[in-house]
């Protein structure tokens, strides 16, 4: 049986739709599991390592116990007081050191929950590590110092319970030390 050339061609463009319509099965949305291990490590451990400062305000003011470094200005045995003075803004030149054991530089940032507390580069209280942060490159540290600024008011009881260090890989351009120059520790 032979069709009409009208009717063919009819049919034919009525299947090449309808092969249209049945290829464009994609999806919208799709739903999978996945699993993830997490391991938390003491902080000697972890790709940034947080440790006790080597001079005399990290012997004095820091300990690491169980793998976590705890600072603590609460006084001195050798003297009758404790904490820092009110009315006051007293600093603490490398008090602790943050180290990258990680595998490629990394932008570090200290936040913490006190403005009575900052967080600043090696022994200069105006380069805080709060707001600028430091660039670390593979194995480079950068020494901590804190500065404690009761002018305010704020002298009783603990001024800050912890901090979180961001580390974040740079992702334009050449990263932080990618030149095998290692960073200034300061």
């Amino acid at each position: 049986m032979r069709l009409p050339q009208g009717k063919l061609l009819a049919l034919i463009a009525l299947v090449v739709a309808a092969s249209m319509v049945m290829a464009t099965g994609a999806f919208s949305s799709v739903t999978a599991d996945r699993s993830t291990d997490v391991e938390v490590v003491g902080d000697q451990e972890a790709f940034l390592a947080l440790e006790q400062g080597s001079g005399p305000n990290g012997q004095k003011y820091a300990t690491t116990n169980n793998g976590r470094l705890a600072v603590n200005l609460d006084g001195d045995a050798k003297v009758n007081g404790q904490g820092v003075n009110p009315s006051a803004k007293t600093s603490f030149d490398d008090v602790f050191t943050i180290t990258n054991k990680g595998s490629q530089s990394v932008d570090i940032r200290i936040q913490d929950s006190s403005d009575a507390v900052t967080f600043y580069k090696g022994g200069d209280p105006t380069s805080s590590l709060e707001s600028a942060g430091s660039s670390l490159g593979v194995g480079s540290s950068v020494k901590v110092g804190i500065m404690v600024d009761t002018t305010s008011g704020a002298s009783q009881g603990n001024l800050i319970e912890a901090i979180t260090v961001h580390a974040t890989a740079p992702n334009s351009g050449q990263a932080p030390g990618a030149d095998g120059k290692p960073q200034d520790p300061s």
